[in-house]
């Protein structure tokens, strides 16, 4: 479920679905590389993820 919410957010952005999953890893771990991205979700609660979603698609609105 996770891996088609990233795929519509890469088409309807027209970002590399491996830019946003670097972003969602920078933003959820602070680090560029990790395991999968759909692992590294799953570790966190749904209020803790969506919080740090919403820093993510900040810095994606002022880097894109």
């Amino acid at each position: 479920m996770i891996t088609e919410i990233i795929q519509k957010i890469s088409i309807s952005l027209n970002i590399a679905v491996c830019n946003i999953a670097m972003l969602l890893r920078i933003g959820l771990l602070g680090k560029a590389v990790s395991p999968g991205i759909t692992q590294v979700i799953n570790i966190f609660n749904k209020e803790s993820l969506l919080k740090r979603i919403k820093k993510v698609i900040t810095m994606l609105k002022y880097n894109y």
